[in-house]
């Protein structure tokens, strides 16, 4: 059996794998599949329901900050790690002085995400590690 052989195989092939696929629907209703079942994290999230002023506690804090901001440092929270080594590349003697233009320039070669970047400029007092519970805290560049 050479090449010819195998391409009379071909068509055999196709319809055994048909036939399993037909089986296997068969054996396996539609609607089995369809039905879904309540997902763990669902029932978790209607079990941790905050109240309004738990809420109130936990968001007045960063309330007030501009709302583009706020949008680098909720983006750039998916990128903890970089937002790390962003806060301790601020922190060298040699980036301190840095602003504007020069700042931007010094930021360019730095694998992070521009959302992390942004925040560069903001990080202006050292983090209060001691307050981890105020959200304001970790709403700050501190890393």
């Amino acid at each position: 059996m050479g090449k010819e052989g195998s391409h009379d195989n071909i068509p055999r092939t196709i319809a055994r794998l048909l036939a399993s696929g037909l089986i296997l629907n068969a054996t396996i209703p539609l609607e089995v599949l369809a039905q879904g079942m309540p997902t763990p994290v669902a029932q978790a999230a209607e079990a941790a329901a905050f109240s309004i002023e738990q809420l109130d506690a936990l968001l007045a804090p960063i309330a007030l900050y501009p709302d583009d901001l706020l949008t680098q440092v909720l983006m750039a929270s998916t990128s903890p790690l970089e937002v790390v080594a962003a806060n301790r590349w601020t922190n060298n003697p040699k980036n301190k002085p840095l602003t504007g233009d020069a700042l931007v320039k010094a930021l360019e070669p730095e694998p992070w995400d521009p959302s992390v970047k942004s925040l560069v400029p903001f990080s202006c007092r050292p983090c209060d590690h001691e307050r981890k519970s105020d959200l304001a805290a970790t709403a700050r560049f501190c890393g």
